[in-house]
C-alpha cells in the first residue's frame, strides 16, 4: 500500500500543481490583458489629444487666414481710395488752372484782341496756386508790386527781371530770361 500511496499522493500533488499553474496561467492572461486595456485607454486619450490640438491649430490657421483676407481687402481699398483722391486733387487742379483760363478771358478788357497773360494775372491779382504741381518748372505770379525781379514760387529758382521792350521805359515791361528754365 506504501507504493500505491505514495502514488495517489503523487497524482494528487501534480493536479494541485497544475491547478496552481493554470490559476497562475489566468492571474498573468488577466494581468496581460488588463495592461493591454490600459496601454489601449492611453494611445486613445493620446489620439483624441493628439486630435484636439490638430483641430485647434486649424482653427488658429483659420482665423489667422481670415484676419489677413481682412488685411488685404482693406488695403485695397485703401490704396483704391487713395489712387481716386489722388485723380480727384488732379482733376481740381485741372478745374483750377481751367478756372484761372476763364477767369482772364471773362475779365479782360474787350478793347483787347489778344490774350496777355502776365498782364491779366498780374493786374486782376488773381489768386492761383499752382506751387507743387506735377511737372511745374516756374512759377511766377508777378505780384511783388516793386522792383524788377520776379520771384519763381515753383522752388527751382527761375527767378526773373523785367526789362523795357526795346529801350522804350514807357511801354510795359517783358520777360527777360535769365539762366534758361531749370528742371530739378
Amino acid at each position: 500500500m506504501n507504493i500505491e500511496y505514495i502514488k495517489k499522493q503523487q497524482k494528487q500533488l501534480e493536479r494541485k500543481k497544475q491547478r496552481a499553474a493554470e490559476l497562475e496561467a489566468k492571474k498573468e492572461a488577466a494581468r496581460v490583458a488588463k495592461m493591454k486595456a490600459e496601454a489601449r485607454e492611453r494611445e486613445e486619450k493620446a489620439y483624441r489629444k493628439r486630435l484636439l490640438l490638430e483641430q485647434q491649430e486649424n482653427e488658429r490657421l483659420r482665423r489667422q487666414r481670415i484676419q489677413r483676407e481682412k488685411e488685404v481687402a482693406e488695403q485695397k481699398w485703401d490704396n483704391q481710395r487713395d489712387i481716386l483722391l489722388a485723380q480727384s486733387t488732379h482733376r481740381r487742379g485741372e478745374d483750377d488752372r481751367l478756372e484761372e483760363i476763364r477767369f482772364i478771358i471773362q475779365n479782360r478788357e474787350p478793347s483787347r484782341e489778344t490774350l496777355d497773360w502776365a498782364t491779366d494775372v498780374y493786374n486782376n491779382e488773381f489768386k492761383a496756386n499752382h506751387i507743387g504741381a506735377h511737372g511745374l518748372v516756374g512759377y511766377w505770379k508777378f505780384n511783388e508790386g516793386k522792383g524788377t525781379t520776379v520771384q519763381d514760387l515753383s522752388g527751382k529758382g527761375n527767378h526773373g527781371t523785367f526789362a523795357a521792350i526795346s529801350g522804350d521805359t514807357t511801354d510795359l515791361p517783358t520777360w527777360e530770361k535769365r539762366h534758361g528754365l531749370r528742371r530739378r
